[in-house]
């Protein structure tokens, strides 16, 4: 099925997909995922979600990288509800969010799908102040792990969005820290990120880690729009001197 190209026709059409309870709409709906109308790609998430049609799964995994957050809040919810272990790693990703409701979205979801998995990601959300991630993790039945351990076992799975994100918690920066030299790479890819204060959290980490590997990614930093990240870059290669 083709959706119009009339904007109050692909609403409604949308809408009576979600309300329908029919299987078959699922295909005309992940096409509706990609629409140029935010508020149809939030309605097809949503009705995805109603419908708990697996199919939708890695559609919905894509959405959570969508430009606007509530759209990536509902893909994340919806997903929370097919109780599928295939979704867990897009929403371990979506852990990582710039925005605060899609991150609780995500932990919310996580905690609804059960997973072991998560646990390790939902730890260092908690560590950080999350209280969804917490909440989700009382819903696993898992205590939280110890901080080291849970970002020891995220940088074994390559889950280094998940970290960067929480970098500039100082708890998760020091766990990072303990790592050393596989940290580097992403640690100076994170000199390069749209928050300053991940910028500045790479920066003094590097200084803690303390690899001369560092350098020039930190001589680069030190002309960084934000001063903050100025300052921690200089101060991070006077520990390398």
């Amino acid at each position: 099925m083709e959706l119009s190209k009339n904007w109050r026709d692909r609403i409604k059409t949308v809408q009576a997909l979600g309300a329908s309870g029919d299987p078959r709409a699922v295909p005309t709906l992940i096409q509706a995922l990609a629409d140029s109308d935010a508020d149809i790609r939030r309605m097809a998430a949503e009705a995805l979600g109603k419908l708990g049609d697996p199919q939708a799964i890695p559609a919905l995994a894509q959405t959570l990288r969508d430009s606007e957050w509530d759209v990536r809040c509902a893909a994340a919810e919806a997903l929370g509800k097919f109780n599928d272990p295939q979704a867990v790693p897009a929403l371990i990703e979506a852990l990582g969010d710039s925005d605060w409701d899609v991150r609780s979205a995500a932990a919310e979801a996580l905690g609804a799908i059960g997973d072991p998995q998560a646990v390790p990601a939902l730890s260092v959300w908690a560590y950080a102040g999350e209280d969804a991630a917490q909440d989700a993790l009382l819903t696993l039945g898992h205590p939280a792990l110890g901080l080291p351990q849970a970002v020891a076992q995220l940088a074994a799975q390559g889950a280094w969005g998940v970290l960067i994100r929480a970098l500039p918690n100082e708890k998760v920066r020091k766990a990072i820290v303990e790592l050393g030299t596989p940290a580097l790479p992403a640690l100076i890819e994170a000199l390069g990120d749209p928050s300053e204060e991940v910028r500045g959290a790479a920066a003094e980490a590097l200084g803690d880690i303390g690899d001369p590997q560092a350098v020039l990614a930190l001589r680069q930093a030190q002309w960084d729009l934000d001063k903050n990240v100025r300052r921690a870059a200089a101060e991070a290669l006077s520990k390398l001197s």
